[in-house]
């Protein structure tokens, strides 16, 4: 079969494939910071009026170009737009446009990288989800093992809860 585009997923030089394919993404972006993780990038600026979204808007753009250059598609529909402030959330802020010309949602939480953010910058959603997450581990572990001798279940523990509770940990709760 031939693929005359893209990164064939599952094989052994995909991940140094992409990283090749992709590595000029921020190479035309002036005005905003731009940080990927693997196939998840985004697009951060802080804005303080409106010739700041226009700037964010054209770095966009930007984005929009390289992806067409590149013969490549974004989802659109996974475009999350979140504003940071210190007044808490807020619907009112500029509004963007993705490469399709539909308007990128504003949203109140966003999750990237496994980690909920929330506007008014608190991770109390998150940490909601992840004591949800552990204790219905938790209660799985005890109701698939039938020994409470310590040594295994503290095995179990260690290694089915604990990654749960302490996946980037230190961002949501660093001391």
């Amino acid at each position: 079969m031939l693929v005359t585009s893209g990164v064939p997923q599952g094989s052994v030089l995909g991940p140094l494939l992409f990283i090749i394919y992709n590595c000029d993404i921020d190479q035309h972006i002036q005005h905003s910071f731009l940080s990927s993780f693997t196939d998840d990038t985004c697009v951060l600026r802080e804005i303080s009026d409106t010739s700041d979204a226009e700037l964010l808007q054209e770095d966009l753009e930007t984005l929009y170009q390289w992806a067409d250059r590149n013969n490549m598609m974004f989802n659109d529909s996974k475009f999350e737009h979140m504003q940071y402030t210190v007044k808490g959330c807020s619907n009112s802020s500029p509004k963007y446009t993705a490469n399709d010309g539909s308007q990128i949602c504003i949203k109140q939480e966003v999750r990237d990288l496994g980690v909920t953010l929330s506007c008014d910058g608190n991770f109390t959603s998150h940490i909601t989800k992840v004591t949800i997450k552990a204790r219905s581990q938790a209660g799985w572990v005890l109701r698939t093992f039938c020994t409470r001798k310590p040594e295994p279940m503290l095995t179990l523990y260690k290694t089915m809860v604990v990654p749960l509770l302490e996946y980037c940990c230190q961002l949501w709760s660093p001391w």
